[in-house]
């Protein structure tokens, strides 16, 4: 991830999210930060995960949903249609 390679800090953070699976501590501040990297550096589905962790922060997760969208994260364009249309963001 340091080297810049998006792959690697999406793959990271994944882990960091959902460690369990791995026998890995779970630790979503690294997941965030992790994400926020690759999204800086243009990797959809990391933005989309950064939505998804918006939680209740709806403007939060509808900037995420539209940047993922904008790169081509379709799943991110149904997300932010639909909090567009319930009138949240």
């Amino acid at each position: 991830c340091e080297g810049g390679i998006s792959d690697a800090c999406f793959g990271a953070a994944f882990m960091h999210q959902h460690g369990k699976k791995y026998g890995l501590p779970v630790n979503l501040e690294s997941a965030s930060e992790l994400f926020q990297k690759a999204c800086n550096q243009g990797y959809g589905r990391a933005c989309f995960s950064l939505g998804h962790m918006a939680g209740s922060d709806v403007k939060r997760a509808l900037h995420y949903f539209e940047k993922a969208c904008f790169l081509q994260e379709l799943r991110a364009c149904n997300n932010a249609v639909f909090l567009l249309n319930k009138g949240e963001g």
